[in-house]
């Protein structure tokens, strides 16, 4: 027979020995001293009780070798790695899960310390944790954020906990690694999900409101005069101003959906930047006055040809200059100013308004985002005005940016390449005012 078999047949064998022994006891005394015929029934019987004993204990084995078997294929079935290591350091068992996990054989795991199959990137790490178990015991949670086991940073949870013997003695550490890397890229995705479509919401529920108050307006005026029969030209200025309105609203949507479908294309021509900034900023005057707002131009060169849609540069400078005066109070003040910077143009448009929370800056450009709620309800607006003028000067290269202070204004930055098109002349510049009085339709005149 090989060792192996005395090996694990020990407990069985060591339980013959002890029956023989007692045997050899027992019966030595009885032949001594009791020479007698029951001796050989008495014999039969101990012999048949120990055979009885030890086949008894030899299913049990069996039993229990099948039940571990069962319980190692499941844990060596479970994706997460576990491993059972003593309080001194050494593991004692572990799953293929983690085997995987530190890229080492069971052979090279089991009867040695984190010390030897471990890099040492990882090392001081893993005795972290094993000393704040040591200092705190009970079940241990920790979260770890590291590239040493897959070459990519991936985020991991470690639960740890230290196991007792029935005499409440340590009897060593278990430990669980969950790979949480993809939960908690589904958990950022999923919570994205949920602002984006409150913030859906919102805009829907802006948009409702922005329809629904001048086709009422608009009713209402309609009532007055089918009840009076009298058609008078502050009748004709309500209709035309929430008509304008409803337009603005409808070419706003119809725009930015365009360009986010890249059906939108820029009328590029050479014209005078300088010229076509001051013919907006002048048109828009009368509204400054109109609400007790100073109004102010400046620039630092007469003349700039450059490449650009004048069209869509009216409707993102119209858009920054309604803003500015829907929240700049009474006797405050708004400045339009051109910078040439060489290779860009930078203008900017700045006022003495409320002005905008810091962390809320950036939000303003985006679509389905509004600022400050309660501030939109009291100045009236969809909400998609800013999202549209930035995607219209990237579209021509450009940058727009903000910078705020609450309570003392807010500076709307707008820079453009400082470019021509190449084999084409100057073309003549056209203010059109009804694009005016659709942007700034819900500005009192």
């Amino acid at each position: 027979m090989s060792g192996n078999y005395f090996i694990k047949n020990k407990g069985k064998i060591f339980l013959w020995l002890v029956a023989i022994l007692l045997f050899i006891i027992k019966y030595t005394g009885y032949i001594n001293l009791y020479w007698e015929s029951n001796i050989m029934v008495n014999l039969i019987f101990d012999i048949i009780l120990v055979s009885t004993l030890i086949i008894s204990y030899d299913f049990h084995c069996k039993k229990s070798e099948n039940f571990e078997r069962l319980v190692s294929t499941i844990i060596n079935n479970i994706p997460y790695p576990i491993y059972y290591k003593k309080y001194s350091g050494e593991y004692i068992e572990c799953n293929k899960a983690f085997e995987s996990l530190v890229k080492r054989s069971r052979k090279d795991i089991i009867k040695k310390k984190i010390e030897q199959i471990a890099e040492n990137k990882v090392l001081s790490e893993w005795q972290r944790l094993d000393t704040d178990l040591a200092n705190n015991p009970g079940m241990q949670v920790y979260e770890l954020s590291t590239d040493i086991f897959t070459g990519d940073t991936r985020d991991y949870i470690i639960k740890k906990d230290i196991i007792y013997t029935g005499k409440n003695k340590i009897s060593g550490i278990m430990g669980v690694v969950f790979d949480i890397t993809e939960m908690k890229k589904i958990s950022s995705e999923l919570v994205e999900v949920v602002k984006q479509e409150k913030k859906k919401n919102d805009f829907f529920s802006n948009i409702s409101h922005e329809i629904r108050t001048p086709i009422n307006v608009v009713l209402t005026t309609l009532q007055v005069i089918e009840q009076t029969g009298e058609f008078e030209d502050k009748y004709l200025k309500i209709l035309k101003e929430n008509g304008y309105r409803l337009l603005r609203l409808v070419n706003n949507l119809i725009d930015i959906t365009k360009i986010e479908a890249g059906y939108y294309n820029l009328n590029l021509g050479n014209y005078n930047i300088v010229n076509v900034i001051e013919e907006i900023s002048i048109s828009v005057v009368e509204y400054a006055k109109a609400n007790g707002i100073d109004f102010l131009f400046d620039t630092d060169i007469e003349e700039k040809i450059i490449a650009c849609d004048p069209e869509k540069i009216e409707r993102i400078m119209l858009n920054l200059l309604s803003n500015a005066i829907k929240f700049t109070p009474k006797g405050g003040k708004i400045e339009v100013v051109i910078k040439d910077e060489g290779t860009n143009i930078l203008i900017s448009v700045k006022d003495t308004g409320v002005g905008i929370e810091k962390g809320k800056i950036e939000t303003i450009f985006q679509r389905f985002v509004q600022v400050n709620n309660s501030l939109i309800k009291q100045k009236e607006g969809s909400g998609i005005g800013l999202a549209l003028a930035k995607s219209l000067v990237e579209l021509h290269n450009g940058e727009l940016w903000a910078e705020s202070e609450t309570g003392k204004g807010t500076t709307l930055f707008m820079r453009l390449e400082n470019k021509k098109l190449k084999g084409i002349k100057e073309s003549e510049l056209e203010t059109n005012m009804k694009n005016i009085n659709i942007e700034f339709s819900n500005i009192h005149k």
